[in-house]
């Protein structure tokens, strides 16, 4: 729904300003196609008094309430997963306000990235999007992992996961910096930009002689008029185009940002395998059969621990088990022997042997 919002978009900007035979980043009116949008607003809606308030309304009520529930999110997280212990005896006004602490601090954090967010040349969209799959492909990696392959250990998904989302990484911050910009559709003309500054110019003169202040449209026009004509002051253009320049970046930064997430899933599990080889698998610790998908455990055909969980003293079991333990039956272990085809991947872990427990 997100990514054909965004279609729509684009595609109903890029056929109003061919329209207007106006490219107004070419012209020189905004500074990068990140701001397209607003000024398509600005530019429709600035004979309609307030309009574009509630445009700019509009865009901060849908921003705020998503990052408000991302950012309570992250503090929950941080303070459960990162700072848990040390908040092991606090009291819960304690942790309420570091809770609140966090919030403000990445409050701050997002505030920063959205100032130097408008000096970035390429779309904002892509640099989000690279970002989710740099970071959300080795995430999805180190699941599928532990999903998939029992004999992966902790120290082959730490590794894997840091050195995929290094690589991911790397990726993503060259193809921004360095990666080239292959243009997808012909040079937008800009034959139809005086015509409209024409009449700006007409509309800014008669309000400025008339004694009335000058808006902030009227600025804006004022200012875009300015880079237009510093911008074509020379009729001797030369275009120089990238593809022809020396090549001198490497090629990987040249990959899509569509494929980031792909990458880093793949690198997670490929590093995550090789290192658990390396460090003797997953041969010392039980393997609970819930954390293996169900459609890999019968091929793997490893021997996994106690089907139920023992019965402790205030532990919480299910109605099956409570009748089996109110029989006095033995909760027996679940032993599947591995087929030789297939020793190599066999974990040999050890089983308890079941107890009788009685009331």
């Amino acid at each position: 729904m997100y990514g054909g919002i965004l279609i729509f978009t684009g595609m109903v900007l890029y056929a109003y300003f061919v329209v207007r035979d106006c490219d107004p980043v070419t012209a020189g009116y905004v500074a990068n196609g990140n701001q397209v949008l607003p000024y398509f607003v600005i530019d429709i809606m600035r004979d309609v008094p307030g309009l574009a308030g509630v445009f700019i309304a509009a865009l901060f009520s849908g921003a705020l309430s998503s990052l408000s529930s991302g950012i309570n999110s992250m503090a929950a997280n941080t303070i459960e997963d990162i700072l848990g212990g040390m908040f092991k005896e606090a009291t819960q006004n304690r942790i309420t306000l570091f809770a609140k602490i966090i919030v403000l601090a990445y409050g701050l954090i997002s505030v920063g990235l959205a100032y130097g967010a408008r000096n970035l040349k390429g779309s904002i969209v892509q640099v989000a999007l690279s970002a989710l799959g740099a970071a959300g492909g080795p995430v999805s990696g180190l699941f599928f992992l532990g999903g998939i392959f029992p004999q992966a250990n902790w120290i082959g998904a730490f590794s894997g996961g840091i050195i995929s989302l290094a690589i991911t990484i790397w990726i993503a911050v060259g193809s921004v910096l360095y990666g080239k910009a292959i243009p997808l559709s012909p040079p937008p003309s800009t034959s139809g930009c005086m015509a409209g500054l024409t009449s700006n110019v007409s509309d800014i003169m008669s309000n400025f002689t008339a004694g009335e202040q000058l808006t902030i449209e009227d600025y804006f026009y004022t200012s875009s008029i300015t880079t237009f004509l510093e911008t074509h002051s020379s009729s001797d253009v030369t275009a120089i185009s990238m593809l022809d320049a020396v090549d001198t970046h490497l090629s990987i930064y040249d990959i899509s940002y569509l494929w980031l997430g792909m990458i880093g899933f793949v690198l997670s599990i490929f590093f995550g395998l090789i290192i658990s080889f390396a460090t003797g698998m997953n041969k010392t610790r039980k393997l609970a059969e819930s954390l293996i998908f169900p459609c890999c455990r019968s091929f793997w055909r490893v021997q996994f621990s106690e089907s139920y969980p023992p019965a402790f003293h205030g532990q919480l079991v299910t109605k099956e088990e409570r009748m089996k333990l109110d029989e006095g039956e033995a909760i027996d272990s679940k032993i599947v022997q591995p087929p030789p085809w297939n020793r190599l991947w066999y974990l040999e872990l050890p089983v308890e042997e079941p107890q009788l427990i009685t009331k």
